[in-house]
């Protein structure tokens, strides 16, 4: 049994975030594109990070196994504010916005209400021209889950060496605390959240499936090994302040948005085959995602979930190595 605890630095943060200066860019928020400006932040701290893991053997005969458990404890984490949260913040759905509560005609709301430049300086969600973020130390953030591999070895099969194996990873938390507002902490524009198994692929640009895993089968016999393998990803669902859906063309020439609810889940299969030539020669030859699937349908500029799936469909690989 191993285990192991640890208590360091993780980050520091790099030159140009500590820059006070601003540089503007575009963002996608509620299905528009708009102007975000990004600004600096001399005041910045290192973020720390407790992590702990434990962990168990197996090796009986050909059989070998391994569980480990982590848990990573951050502190400060260097992030941004999000621009959808705050967009999502100023504009809950469902509140009217000449409603005398709604942010853009309350006090309490005022700093976050000065992120954001309109047209003809009315605040509603349609006449955001630009929101002013910031780089900060973000609040704690809690992740933990557990790390599975099992292989199993044939030494004598058909005049080669079989191996079958699996591994895999499940996501047990992504927690992070209030997301607060740097220059109003009263002002949470981001609720307390588990990520685990959740995306946010246009703004915040994240996806944690709680499972992924990859299975696999290979075959040596003299100088060629041929290895099958497949790659899992379960699939995820919306962030908060995330869209729900994609846009799609409907019967009438309109693009709508559709809700998708929780993503598919992904699989993808590739076959490698590695021959060991003389003079110290290796050919590697590779089919990557051989059946040829999509990536999964998502909300983000794509349309699709660009972290887990391949987009460049079915591809074919040759590698020549020589040792001198």
């Amino acid at each position: 049994m191993n285990r192991k605890t640890v208590v360091a630095p993780a980050r520091a943060p790099v030159l140009p975030t500590l820059d006070p200066g601003c540089a503007t860019g575009v963002v996608q928020i509620a299905g528009q594109y708009r102007a975000q400006e990004t600004c600096g932040n001399e005041l910045l701290q290192p973020e720390t990070a407790d992590t702990f893991n434990v962990g168990l053997l197996l090796s009986p005969g050909n059989f070998t196994a391994s569980i480990d458990y982590f848990l990573f404890k951050f502190e400060g984490e260097l992030t941004l504010e999000s621009s959808s949260r705050m967009y999502a913040t100023m504009f809950p759905t469902g509140l009217a916005t000449t409603a005398a509560n709604h942010p853009c005609n309350s006090a309490t709301y005022a700093a976050l209400k000065s992120r954001f430049t309109f047209a003809q300086d009315v605040c509603a969600g349609g006449n955001v021209l630009r929101i002013s973020r910031n780089n900060l130390n973000g609040p704690e953030t809690e992740t933990s889950g557990f790390d599975v591999r099992l292989q199993y070895d044939f030494p004598q099969v058909l005049g080669g060496a079989f191996t079958i194996g699996a591994e895999g990873t499940y996501l047990e938390k992504f927690e992070r605390g209030a997301f607060t507002l740097l220059d109003n902490p009263g002002i949470v524009i981001t609720p307390p959240e588990d990520r685990a198994g959740r995306h946010d692929l246009i703004s915040e640009f994240f996806s944690y499936p709680r499972v992924r895993g990859n299975a696999f089968l290979s075959y040596s016999a003299g100088p060629v090994t041929v290895r099958w393998q497949t790659r899992y990803t379960e699939g995820t669902e919306a962030a908060f302040g995330t869209s729900v859906g994609k846009w799609v063309l409907n019967s009438a020439g309109d693009y709508v948005r559709q809700d998708i609810g929780k993503l598919d889940d992904y699989y993808q299969h590739d076959l490698i085959v590695r021959a060991q030539l003389p003079w110290d020669t290796i050919v590697t030859g590779s089919v990557q995602n051989l059946l040829d699937e999509d990536p999964v349908d998502a909300p983000s500029q794509f349309n699709y979930d660009y972290t887990n799936g391949n987009p460049l469909g079915r591809v074919f690989e040759v590698a020549l190595k020589k040792r001198f």
